[in-house]
């Protein structure tokens, strides 16, 4: 009796060992062999800077919009406005977000094409936009409220950028960000990267911060 109660003790040590260690594992930082690439994407900021902070997000997000709310105006006082790093952002189109999705990052594609100058003045106002109980169901990042925006921010018209909605014009440009999505093993949003770092907390800004500390010491020791 007395092994058997020991054995179980043992048994159960060892299942949450393992859970533990488990957990560790996924909530680990993971590093890539290099940094998703900033070619062709909105990139703010200093664009000569050794350190590249890369989100992969989804206007239709609530949690991308509290990303941007809450961490990104420190990310930007802090590193972004000193021209020690810069910014990169990423389309991850989500199905379960609803069509909106793939409608605001084929907006904001053409804004970047189009009207780079005010892309980020855009990128702010779609996220603001976002209603606080933002669904599938809730449908808002219509054709029409996308060329409110877009009109309101930018130099395009809305009538070119529901043209361009209805035709896709700018899936080529999607499909790039899908591949980094896929190379880089994005599966959630946000997700933030600090050069080739995967951040595994992306609202921990003190671990954000602390990754940034590294890469700028490590690119300054190669010097």
């Amino acid at each position: 009796m007395k092994f058997a109660v020991i054995m179980t003790v043992v048994v159960v040590f060892l299942i949450g060992a393992l859970v533990v260690l488990n957990n560790q594992t996924q909530n680990a930082s993971q590093t890539f062999d290099d940094k998703p690439s900033t070619e062709g994407q909105p990139l703010l900021g200093n664009k000569d800077a050794t350190v590249t902070i890369t989100e992969f997000g989804d206007y239709k997000c609530p949690s991308c919009k509290q990303w941007t709310e809450t961490v990104f105006p420190d990310l930007k006082k802090d590193y972004i406005d000193k021209d020690q790093v810069n910014f990169s952002y990423i389309n991850f189109v989500n199905e379960q977000h609803g069509r909106g999705s793939e409608l605001s990052a084929l907006a904001s594609e053409q804004v970047w094409k189009e009207d780079p100058a005010s892309f980020w003045k855009f990128h702010e106002a779609l996220y603001k936009a976002q209603p606080d109980n933002d669904t599938m169901e809730n449908e808002w990042a219509t054709p029409a409220k996308l060329a409110d925006i877009t009109e309101a921010n930018t130099k395009i018209k809305r009538d070119k950028l529901i043209s361009s909605l209805n035709d896709k014009t700018f899936s080529e440009q999607l499909k790039t960000d899908n591949s980094l999505i896929s190379k880089y093993s994005v599966d959630s949003t946000p997700t933030i990267f600090v050069n080739d770092v995967k951040i595994d907390k992306p609202f921990d800004y003190d671990k954000i911060k602390e990754t940034i500390a590294k890469e700028l010491k490590g690119q300054s020791d190669e010097k």
